[in-house]
């Protein structure tokens, strides 16, 4: 074995030392003209001072990459769905804050004022009071085709009216609508 500042022989006659090759096939660059420009690819053995330079010229001695390990430390935050520091699984928490995001956009039920102190049975229907959902189109139509057959007085005959009362104030509001078109009023 040859001793550090012992002089080595020259490489091969190619002029190249050995290539190191990477799991594609492609030869890999190791000259360290690419970090350091003082540095060349001769073989001349470098002293510790030589390499201490070199390191804090490119920023990457031990005390720089302390420093900047402990910056980062520093910064970071637990991950708020896992609590983990640093997240132990970053896209299946994306996964879940974009899943609970997409939970809170979702509509809400409307329930009814004093829901909670109601029993089951009125907060059923409550619920499925036919006036809290639009009704079918069909309703509305039928409301319509009696208007123009016997004109405004057939809003006031019982088949009607139970079909008034299963609309909401969204069909009721087309129900007006279309009497004004008509010129007839309520």
């Amino acid at each position: 074995m040859l001793a550090p500042d012992a002089a080595r022989p020259p490489p091969a006659v190619s002029g190249q030392g050995p290539q190191i090759v990477d799991r594609l096939g492609g030869a890999i660059d190791q000259t360290a003209t690419t970090l350091v420009p003082e540095l060349s690819t001769d073989d001349v053995p470098r002293s510790r001072e030589w390499w201490a330079r070199a390191a804090e010229a490119t920023g990457t001695s031990w005390r720089a990459l302390g420093e900047l390990a402990m910056q980062a430390v520093a910064n970071m935050q637990p991950c708020q769905t896992c609590v983990s520091t640093p997240c132990r699984n970053p896209s299946f928490c994306t996964s879940c804050r974009e899943a609970d995001r997409k939970r809170e956009r979702r509509q809400q039920p409307d329930l009814p004022p004093g829901w909670d102190g109601m029993s089951i049975d009125v907060l059923w229907n409550a619920l499925n009071d036919p006036r809290r959902r639009p009704p079918p189109q069909v309703t509305v139509d039928a409301i319509m085709v009696a208007v123009r057959a016997r004109g405004v007085g057939a809003l006031k005959e019982p088949e009607t009216l139970a079909r008034l009362k299963t609309c909401n104030a969204a069909a009721i509001a087309e129900i007006d609508r279309r009497l004004a078109k008509l010129g007839a009023k309520r």
